[in-house]
């Protein structure tokens, strides 16, 4: 399941470069929800390894912080 985690967390981070890449107009809301979405599933990736409680509960903060941002980036 982590190397699931992986894979999305990397190809969302792909997504803001492209989406940074192909968007002339430098639409700066879509390149937000472009980079919320890539840290709560890069916490999420951190989340599927992590080892210990301190780790885990540092990821899931990081997680939080993504999906926070991201309905007030959509409106």
């Amino acid at each position: 399941m982590s190397l699931l985690y992986g894979i999305v967390a990397l190809i969302s981070l792909c997504m803001v470069g492209i989406c940074v890449a192909a968007d002339k107009k430098r639409n700066a809301w879509l390149i937000l929800v472009f980079v919320s979405v890539s840290v709560c599933n890069l916490g999420y990736f951190i989340l599927s390894i992590s080892d210990n409680l301190g780790s885990a509960l540092t990821a899931n903060r990081i997680a939080y912080l993504g999906s926070v941002f991201l309905p007030f980036f959509c409106l």
